[in-house]
C-alpha cells in the first residue's frame, strides 16, 4: 500500500507513483520513517520491501497504492471539513456560509468513496492469497530475508469447480447485486434530498399547565364591570354575611 519496495526505514507516501519494473515511487513525497513508527514506534527500524518477497508472492502494487491513498485522502479531507465546521459553529457564522452548508451536502459521498477504496485496497492487496502465508523475517546485514512455514492459501487454488459454479452464474449474480445496489443507491439519494428539502422540525412550545390554563380561562370570562367571577362570588359572600 505505501510502495515501499526495499529493505531499510519505511516513508509514508502522501502522493507518488508506483513503478514495479523500476522497484520505486516515482515523484514520491511522503514522510521519512513515519511508516516505520507506525509498525515499530521507531523511526529507523528497517522494514521488509517487495523486492524481498518471491515476485509470485507480490501483490498487484499500483491498484492498492492508489485506492489506499484515495481512502486516507478523502478522509483527512472529511476531517478537516468537519474540523473547520466546528470552529464556524463555534464563531456563531456556521449557518450563513452557504459554499460550506453545499461542502456538505457533497462531502456526504466522501464516506462511500472511503469505504469503496478501502475494500479494494484490501482485496487486491492480499493477492495472490485467500489465507496469507505465516512468515517470519530475519535480518541479514540490513538485508531482510523471508521464511515461510505456511505456504497459505492461493487464491487460484480457492476457486469453485467450473462444474459446480459455471461462468455465466458468477457473471449474473454480479450483474443481480449490481442492479440491486444500484436501485439502494437511487433509493438513498431520494431520501437523503427528501430530508433535505424538508428542513429541520420545529417543535411546539410545551403546553401549559392545567391550573395555569383555568387562571387564563377565568381571565377571560372576566366581566365587564371590571372583576373577574372569582373576585365577584367573592366580593357577593361579604355583603351577604355583613
Amino acid at each position: 500500500m505505501e510502495g515501499h519496495f526495499e529493505s531499510g526505514p519505511a516513508a509514508l507516501n502522501l502522493f507518488g507513483i508506483p513503478d514495479a519494473r523500476e522497484g520505486k515511487v516515482k515523484y514520491g513525497i511522503g514522510i521519512p520513517g513515519a511508516l516505520s513508527f507506525l509498525v515499530h514506534s521507531d523511526f529507523s527500524k528497517p522494514l521488509p520491501g517487495l523486492n524481498d518477497f518471491p515476485e509470485k508472492d507480490r501483490p498487484p502494487i499500483m491498484v492498492p497504492f492508489v485506492s489506499y491513498h484515495l481512502m486516507a485522502g478523502v478522509g483527512g479531507l472529511l476531517i478537516a471539513l468537519s474540523l473547520l465546521g466546528l470552529i464556524l459553529l463555534w464563531r456563531g457564522t456556521l449557518f450563513t456560509r452557504r459554499w460550506l452548508m453545499w461542502l456538505f451536502v457533497g462531502a456526504v459521498l466522501g464516506p462511500v468513496v472511503c469505504n469503496q477504496a478501502g475494500w479494494v485496497a484490501a482485496e487486491v492487496g492480499r493477492q495472490p492469497f485467500i489465507v496469507y502465508p505465516k512468515q517470519a523475517v530475519e535480518w541479514d546485514g540490513g538485508k531482510a530475508k523471508i521464511s515461510t512455514s505456511y505456504e497459505g492459501l492461493r487464491t487460484d487454488v480457492g476457486l469453485s469447480n467450473r462444474r459446480v459454479v459455471t461462468t455465466p452464474q458468477v457473471l449474473a449474480s454480479i450483474l443481480m447485486f449490481g442492479f440491486i445496489y444500484l436501485l439502494l443507491f437511487v433509493v438513498w439519494v431520494y431520501v437523503l434530498n427528501d430530508k433535505i428539502q424538508h428542513g429541520p422540525d420545529y417543535h411546539p412550545a410545551e403546553p401549559m399547565t392545567t391550573s395555569e390554563g383555568l387562571l387564563d380561562a377565568a381571565t377571560a370570562n372576566k366581566p365587564a364591570g371590571g372583576d373577574s367571577l372569582t373576585e365577584a362570588r367573592n366580593e357577593a359572600q361579604v355583603v351577604e354575611a355583613n
